[in-house]
């Protein structure tokens, strides 16, 4: 009877391995990571590979053990939906095994239809994560180097690893700045850092109660990539939950994600526990970094950098791509600002199109918004004269500002009046000078070009307080704007959509929508008041009632 047994399981685990092997997804190629004889790092494996299943779960599933020629498995997106963005993934095993098919395999079957292609890293083992460090180092260059061939983007390549395969990810993560191993060739010049990192239900990257040094010493919050962390609670999630407070210590954005329910290798398999959410988190998580955008977002975004830094004409994003949405331009402000902060964080933000003119022309159902920069910002006391010099055509508008009140962050949408006035301290009168972009692209911007190009932000000259919410009207401030004695134009606060406070609610809930945070102390410009003048030589003079004067040389 036992025979008969162990006859049953055999013949159970042969044919579920012939059933899982028929309903793999196909790999596009598959290809080595090492030149023969030039194998850095060591291996404990035996020269014959070996799968195996394991039947003993609700699907079985099959591993692989004794790697000793690493390899990756490329499965990309159909054409007609390819986004450019792509994870290479790093199965589990405790480094003995890798739990190839559902946390790998089945990772391919999640992401290729939103999409994403996928490569799978088959590392050594059984064998130190040290020597499975080099085998993603060179898988990564190896994926950038052929991303023409691939159809992918070489700057949205993460990295998803799932218990030990989550420390090789982590490692990848931590050590991009060199190799560990001598070049062999162009794929070692590629750069080996992942966009972003997704980490599930990590072991092996504590020593005692701390994370492991040869980790710490590599966190640096200006080249770190951000790190996604999911991990049952039940199961030994002090990994992910150390590894957390090291990178908020270091100032490493990261989204932590700490389920009661699930257990060890939940990997992308539905289930009706809450944990099943964390691959729709994942998604909005690299999102935010821009990892879903259109394939066109990232080589405009870089072009218009370049541009904006330069005096030549600028391509305009609607000139240069056939159908752009207002999701485009903010995806492509998205990338200059990140690119301009370096991991810092904004001074502010600028409205536009704030009145039914402006908005009407465009199409638009409401204000956009650009980001305000600190090296921008220049503070002063009212009746004091401001010389700017001007290399470049700008425009000058006049504005009325608010101050977000100190400690607090607003991170979701203001529903009321009552309640935007009370997320404000300061009411402030503001100059801007902004880029006049239409001197640099060959026709007036439509309002996704301006978007795209951060609305033309600059300098913004910002007074002193004029008072506070509950005191100062702003709909009743009258703005009066003089050049060398000449009257420009007059303007009330009232001449915006809805008028100020409800436009300030509308701005602020769009900067939310965006994924902003305002902090305290942050500036939000509600729009131009008045008309928009072209910044000439001479001496400007803006009577903001209440609020004070602000007066700018222009030389």
């Amino acid at each position: 009877m036992i025979r008969s047994l162990c006859f049953s399981l055999v013949l159970f685990g042969s044919l579920a391995f012939a059933i899982v092997q028929a309903n793999a997804a196909e790999p596009f190629e598959t290809f080595k990571i090492w030149p023969t004889g030039k194998m850095p790092g060591q291996s404990r494996a035996n020269p014959a590979e070996a799968e195996f299943v394991i039947s003993d779960r609700r699907r079985p599933f099959f591993q692989i053990s004794n790697v000793s020629e690493p390899t990756v498995a490329v499965f990309l997106a159909a054409e007609k939906n390819r986004t450019g963005a792509s994870v290479m993934v790093c199965p589990g095993g405790g480094m003995q095994r890798l739990a190839y098919e559902h946390e790998g395999l089945e990772i391919a079957d999640w992401l290729n239809p939103l999409g994403i292609s996928v490569f799978v890293l088959k590392y050594r083992v059984p064998g130190p994560s040290a020597t499975a460090l080099l085998d993603a180092q060179r898988a990564m260059g190896l994926i950038r180097q052929r991303a023409a061939n691939f159809r992918i983007d070489p700057e949205r390549v993460s990295v998803m690893g799932f218990s030990a395969g989550g420390e090789i990810a982590l490692l990848l993560a931590t050590h991009f700045t060199e190799r560990g191993y001598d070049a062999i060739d162009e794929a070692d010049q590629f750069s080996c850092r992942p966009m972003n990192a997704c980490l599930l239900y990590t072991g092996g990257i504590k020593r005692g109660n701390e994370i492991r040094p040869d980790i710490v010493s590599k966190l640096d919050a200006k080249t770190t990539p951000p790190m996604f962390i999911a991990h049952a609670f039940g199961d030994d999630s002090i990994n992910s939950l150390a590894l957390a407070l090291q990178l908020k210590v270091s100032g490493i954005p990261c989204d932590v994600h700490i389920y009661q329910e699930g257990g060890h290798g939940f990997g992308a398999r539905d289930s009706g526990l809450p944990l099943n959410g964390w691959k729709s988190s994942y998604l909005q998580f690299a999102a935010a970094y821009g990892f879903m955008d259109k394939p066109f977002v990232g080589p405009y975004s870089d072009q218009l950098a370049k541009m904006l830094q330069g005096s030549e004409k600028i391509m305009r994003l609607s000139q240069s791509e056939k159908e752009v949405t207002i999701a485009d331009g903010y995806a492509v402000q998205r990338r200059i600002v990140r690119h301009r902060l370096a991991g810092g964080r904004p001074a502010g933000y600028k409205a536009a199109y704030t009145n039914f003119t402006a908005q009407n022309k465009n199409g638009l159902d409401r204000p956009l918004f650009g980001v305000l920069f600190r090296s921008g910002r220049i503070d002063v006391a009212n009746n004091s004269v401001v010389p700017i010099g001007v290399t470049e055509p700008a425009l000058l508008e006049t504005e009325i500002g608010y101050i977000v009140s100190n400690g607090l962050d607003i991170s979701t949408r203001i529903k009321t009046v009552e309640h935007i006035k009370g997320a404000f301290e300061a009411v402030v009168p503001v100059i801007e000078l902004p880029l006049d972009l239409r001197h640099r692209m060959d026709s007036d911007p439509a309002a996704v070009d301006a978007l795209a190009a951060n609305v033309g932000s600059s300098r913004f000259i910002v007074g002193k307080s004029g008072g506070v919410p509950d005191v100062v009207d702003p709909d009743g401030i009258k703005i009066t704007l003089q050049r060398d004695g000449a009257l420009l134009h007059q303007a009330s606060g009232d001449s915006v959509v809805g008028g100020q406070w409800k436009n300030l609610m509308t701005v602020v809930n769009e900067i939310v929508d965006q994924g902003y945070t305002l902090h305290g102390g942050d500036l939000v410009i509600c729009g131009a008041l008045g008309e928009v003048q072209v910044a000439k030589k001479g001496r400007y003079h803006a009577d903001f009632g209440s609020l004070g004067v602000l007066e700018v040389e222009i030389k």
